[in-house]
């Protein structure tokens, strides 16, 4: 989830719920691209962490994946934004790839 993206990302702020063993917390998404997820929270993880996360879309459609940390940012005064490479199924994949192209339209 470097400079050297394959992917197309765009801006898309949806709520979120992130498990890591058994431990639940809140996240709001800052972009998506099928490769991955920048998440903003106050939770910090660590590099190597595999992580479930849930989406509700406005829609009302809901995508639960996973994924591993990897790679770690600061976000305001007390905000912690982690990248999370996904490990999607094909449907998974193609609803990712259904919000990328109705943001870039």
């Amino acid at each position: 989830m470097d400079e050297r993206r394959n992917s197309p990302r765009v801006e898309f702020s949806v709520q979120m719920e992130v498990r890591k063993n058994g431990d639940v917390f809140q996240g709001t998404s800052v972009n998506v691209s099928e490769s991955g997820i920048l998440i903003e929270t106050n939770k910090k993880l660590d590099l190597g962490d595999r992580v479930l996360i849930r989406l509700v879309l406005p829609s009302s459609k809901e995508i639960t994946g996973t994924g591993t940390v990897v790679r770690q940012q600061e976000f305001g005064k007390e905000g912690i934004g982690f990248a999370v490479h996904w490990e999607l199924n094909d449907d998974q994949k193609r609803t990712i790839s259904e919000i990328i192209e109705q943001e870039i339209e």
